[in-house]
């Protein structure tokens, strides 16, 4: 979760998201979508991290998961936090290859 300093507006993230430009190239680009949870959020509002989960799954270890790698879905369900729409994909996957 993150804090912007100014107005003390906490954000979740909510979503991870891949880059689409087509200038990127095929590299990985990716990042997290965040929604306020008590309040707005304004251009340049500092932010600070105040939780960060346990485990080291990136947005990018779930892009390759499901682009390239779906035979290692199983392992995103060990990880605490998922998103449940990448959880009941995970699972998904998890049962068409067993």
């Amino acid at each position: 979760m993150i804090r912007p300093w100014a107005r003390s507006t906490l954000l979740a993230a909510c979503s991870g998201r891949a880059a689409a430009a087509p200038w990127l190239g095929e590299g990985e680009r990716t990042g997290i979508d965040k929604r306020p949870l008590d309040g707005p959020v304004h251009v340049g509002d500092d932010v600070e991290v105040v939780h960060q989960p346990d485990h080291d799954v990136t947005s990018a270890d779930v892009l390759r998961i499901h682009t390239r790698d779906r035979h290692q879905a199983a392992s995103l369900l060990e990880v605490d936090g998922l998103a449940a729409r990448v959880r009941e994909w995970a699972r998904s996957q998890a049962g068409a290859d067993g």
